[in-house]
């Protein structure tokens, strides 16, 4: 059936196999050149049983192709006889836009399916069955991925170079907490803790009785004790879900991470399984590997000063952090950590939360020296008196820091 409106060819050709039709429809536009005639919209498919009907018919996902518009394929799954067929079974039956739709296309091809054809569809479903055939693997990829693919290095590795963000406060408490005074009450409001919802997996995090203890020690203690407040490095996994972002680069042997917070960095290490580190660091040692279209990293050999958050939540010299990062979408990540301590806690346990991509015009890792922000912290019993909460404010802030009296003395 050949069908001509303002320019535009449409041609269809029926396929007929086990009292199913199959129908592919093709969309040319006739060029001012005589005699050429170039594909525009693309091909739909779809099929039709004479012996029963109804059904929604599920949508096919996009075939790319090389300079034509992706074509969308419909199939509606309306009879039952074509899904039967032992050339084409499947363990799940609405998987006919993976596998089953493959093997179709390769009957068609092979000619055990007849095929009626004009002159004219002749040579267009001919193109486009070798289109169909070679996105056919992409396309499924993509349908089980809930439709998004995962981007490739040249390398052919997941790709996750960007700069990325948690958002949140699992950096305040892991576990959940109310909203609470903050440790500079000049700070008002500004100067509070946030409330937050727990990222642990069952929502507390496993401890041995003698560990919860410690960490009420060091929660009542906080300022003085968390490593944080004094600029270290803050360790995996707290690294990840700190208020400042992080830039991931990746070769094929190796992945950096560098931090804004700190100015830390870390490399993940692709070749080398197996190794070791000599010592203990404040970053761990890091091995990573690839499961699919995940990044898995192995984290040991880190020392026992850093914690997990600002509530006192700590381990041992023994931790082991397994680190999970699944992409989601274009600018999203998954991001889990599974973390096992048999000297604090009872049970390995689990962490999950998002990541996103800073796409804002400029982004870019920049500096953060904490130093000397945290000098009083630090050395702050060394000092003959406190500093005054005006010499925290900037330059034009502790200009106008005066008080009502001081005002009108003037």
């Amino acid at each position: 059936m050949v069908a001509a409106r303002q320019g535009t060819s449409t041609h269809t050709a029926h396929w007929e196999y086990n009292s199913a039709r199959v129908v592919l429809i093709c969309r040319s536009r006739v060029s001012a050149r005589p005699r050429m005639r170039r594909l525009e919209g693309g091909c739909t498919s779809r099929t039709n049983n004479r012996r029963q009907s109804g059904g929604r018919p599920p949508a096919l996902p996009s075939v790319p192709a090389a300079g034509l518009r992706p074509a969308t394929l419909r199939l509606a799954r309306s009879g039952a006889n074509l899904e039967r067929h032992d050339k084409l079974r499947q363990d799940s039956p609405p998987a006919m836009a993976g596998a089953r739709w493959h093997n179709l296309l390769e009957l068609l091809e092979s000619g055990e399916i007849m095929l009626k054809r004009s002159s004219i569809a002749r040579r267009l479903i001919a193109g486009a069955l070798g289109l169909l055939l070679t996105g056919c693997a992409a396309a499924t990829d993509e349908a089980a991925s809930g439709g998004y693919v995962v981007p490739k290095t040249p390398d052919g590795d997941p790709d996750f170079a960007g700069i990325w963000q948690a958002l949140g406060s699992a950096h305040w408490d892991l576990e959940d907490h109310a909203a609470r005074q903050g440790p500079a009450p000049i700070m008002g409001a500004l100067g509070a803790i946030p409330a937050g919802r727990s990222v642990v997996e069952g929502g507390t995090i496993p401890y041995q009785a003698w560990a919860l203890d410690k960490r009420a020690e060091n929660r009542a203690n906080w300022v003085r004790l968390d490593p944080a407040v004094k600029c270290y490095m803050p360790g995996i996994p707290r690294a990840t879900y700190m208020p400042f972002p992080f830039q991931i680069v990746q070769t094929p042997n190796a992945i950096m991470v560098a931090y804004e917070f700190t100015s830390s960095t870390r490399v993940i290490h692709l070749d080398r399984p197996g190794t070791e580190a000599e010592l203990p660091a404040w970053m761990g040692y890091s091995l990573g590997r690839f499961e699919g279209d995940d990044l898995v990293v192995d984290v040991t050999s880190q020392v026992p000063d850093t914690w997990f958050d600002s509530s006192g939540n700590f381990h041992s010299e023994e931790l082991r952090v397994t680190e999970r990062y699944s992409r989601t979408g274009p600018d999203t990540l998954r991001y889990e950590a599974t973390m096992e301590d048999p000297k604090v806690f009872t049970k390995p346990w689990k962490i999950s939360m998002p990541l996103y991509r800073r796409v804002e015009p400029g982004a870019q890792i920049l500096e953060f020296k904490c130093v000397e922000f945290a000098e009083y912290a630090t050395y702050g019993h060394l000092y003959s008196e406190e500093p005054k909460a005006s010499e925290g404010l900037p330059a034009t802030g502790a200009a106008n820091a005066e008080s009502t009296d001081e005002k009108e003395a003037r």
